[in-house]
């Protein structure tokens, strides 16, 4: 098949024609751009494993990249690209895709992978309208990995077209993955689309995440409302495994902190070596160790502190958690 690679180190290029012109990094074959200073502007797509079979990868290291129209950069139409940035700067004056074929059921289009990762240095993105992801696609994966930098959108969505993709969004997949990036949105939408629309997962690792509202507080989907990890942290002079939650008031008693600290149990008994995590509070925080309860956890301590007068710990062990889960299966 075709074989193709562009090294940009500086200076300026454009494809401004419309009407079908669009770039491609591997329509057929495979193909790599690699964008290292200078800039680079287009109007209609550029496609990166334009079609099914290809494989394309752009790489992102420094310089500038503007997508001026719609359809602004669309990562794999039915092939396996990947977009990967440490660096420079992508600003999408519309949306941008990730996994578009346009859907027909007598072509049996299928599969397909799109994948665009954001780590290492200060990578920032700015995408004036939505991510859509798996667009009219059909047993596709799309993936988005904020591990560093800045990435700011409208929102993220499993793309809804027209109510046409009930079968499609059922066997596509969408996962967000966060190591330490930072999600700002950029209009009253929320971060994610919920039902139908929504990603099939999305997943915080060690590195954290932050997600910056940036004013936009009037939508219930763009507030942020609390946080709940695991910390190490010093409960009556032993460094511990804590689970640790905290709730905006306003938003307290509708189980957010209980769906948060579960979600933060399961992870860590999956993904950890710990065989036992702890939540501690002061001793008159009600709903803090009511929350813990509710986790499965078992107070194990009551000591003097400083700072609480007198703090409560409890505990859950993985051998606790593991009777937790068969439990519930059995349900």
């Amino acid at each position: 098949g075709e074989k193709g690679a562009v090294h940009q180190f500086g200076g300026d290029v454009f494809n401004l024609a419309r009407g079908g012109n669009d770039s491609y990094v591997a329509k057929f074959g495979t193909g790599y751009y690699g964008l290292y200073g200078g800039s680079l502007t287009f109007r209609n797509f550029i496609s990166v494993a334009g079609g099914s079979g290809a494989a394309g990868v752009f790489r992102h290291t420094g310089g500038t990249m503007l997508a001026l129209d719609d359809q602004g950069m669309l990562v794999s139409r039915g092939g396996c690209g990947e977009y990967q940035m440490t660096g420079g700067d992508f600003r999408a004056m519309k949306s941008v895709r990730m996994g578009e074929l346009a859907y027909s059921p007598s072509k049996n289009a299928h599969g397909g992978s799109a994948v665009f990762s954001m780590y290492g240095g200060c990578p920032r993105v700015d995408i004036a309208g939505a991510l859509d992801m798996c667009e009219r696609t059909n047993g596709f994966t799309s993936v988005l990995n904020l591990n560093a930098g800045v990435f700011s959108a409208g929102t993220v969505r499993n793309t809804d077209d027209g109510g046409r993709q009930t079968l499609v969004r059922a066997q596509s997949r969408v996962y967000v993955n966060f190591n330490g990036g930072t999600y700002r949105l950029n209009s009253a939408r929320s971060f994610f689309h919920g039902g139908t629309s929504s990603p099939t997962a999305v997943t915080v690792f060690g590195g954290g995440a932050v997600f910056d509202t940036a004013g936009f507080t009037n939508n219930a989907y763009g507030v942020f409302i609390g946080d709940c990890g695991i910390t190490l942290q010093n409960i009556d002079g032993e460094i511990l495994p804590e689970i640790g939650y905290h709730i905006h008031k306003k938003y307290w008693r509708r189980g957010f902190g209980k769906e948060a600290a579960r979600a933060v149990r399961d992870w860590g008994f999956r993904n950890t070596e710990y065989d036992i995590f702890y939540s501690y509070m002061k001793y008159t925080n009600i709903g803090s160790w009511s929350t813990a309860l509710a986790n499965g956890m078992k107070k194990v301590k009551e000591y003097p502190d400083p700072k609480n007068t007198i703090s409560y710990a409890y505990a859950i062990t993985r051998e606790e958690w593991e009777k937790l889960q068969q439990g519930s299966s059995a349900d």
